[in-house]
């Protein structure tokens, strides 16, 4: 979560460790609506078959307020690095966020 109380999607370990060869992030824009659950987007991957499309799912309802421009222009950088995000959505609900994120820590 951003200070601003946005929460930041990118690639997951798992996704990462499981198909190799990231070559497209996209088909999203700045002030697009996100739903809980609901595709927003694609990654293409050449691995294991050439050019395997995977959508991008958000695990909240919000909005699109930043596009990490790098990633876009250079999805390789995904590869082997998943610490890098995608999109920024500031939520519908910041408080089930907020909630969501002191369960994650365990607090």
């Amino acid at each position: 979560m951003t200070p601003q109380g946005n929460v930041r999607l990118g690639v997951s370990n798992y996704f990462e460790r499981q198909l190799k060869g990231i070559v497209y992030v996209g088909n999203f824009k700045e002030r697009d609506n996100v739903s809980e659950d609901e595709p927003f987007g694609t990654i293409e991957t050449v691995a294991p078959y050439p050019f395997v499309i995977h959508d991008l799912y958000s695990p909240i309802d919000g909005i699109i307020v930043k596009v990490n421009k790098a990633v876009i222009d250079d999805p390789y950088i995904l590869n082997g690095n998943t610490n890098q995000w995608i999109v920024e959505i500031r939520p519908d609900n910041p408080e089930l966020v907020r909630k969501l994120e002191k369960l994650l820590r365990m607090e």
